[in-house]
């Protein structure tokens, strides 16, 4: 059911999240990721990662891209915003 589905990501971002905090929304819970991506072949090999926060859709709906999140005393620009349409958004971020 939708409603359990949203509550739930509710529990999970408020009860295990970090708060960010924003120009617009304030201060708001989110889930913080930075996933580590290797591609490796004969010749050549690359690495990346990527600073992803996944939040509850009604707690972002004033932020867009390019507005500035702090995490932790450290400013990030919104490079992406993908609402998924379930109640979650991911805000892709990256260093000022």
């Amino acid at each position: 059911m939708v409603i359990d589905y949203i509550a739930d990501i509710d529990y999970i971002v408020n009860d295990c999240g970090v708060t960010i905090t924003t120009a617009t929304s304030g201060e708001v819970k989110a889930i913080y990721d930075n996933p580590y991506i290797a591609l490796t072949d004969d010749l050549i090999s690359v690495a990346s990662s990527e600073r992803l926060l996944y939040c509850v859709s009604s707690d972002v709906t004033s932020l867009k891209v390019g507005d500035m999140v702090t995490i932790d005393n450290k400013n990030y620009k919104i490079t992406h915003k993908e609402p998924d349409g379930t109640g979650l958004t991911i805000l892709r971020v990256g260093e000022r």
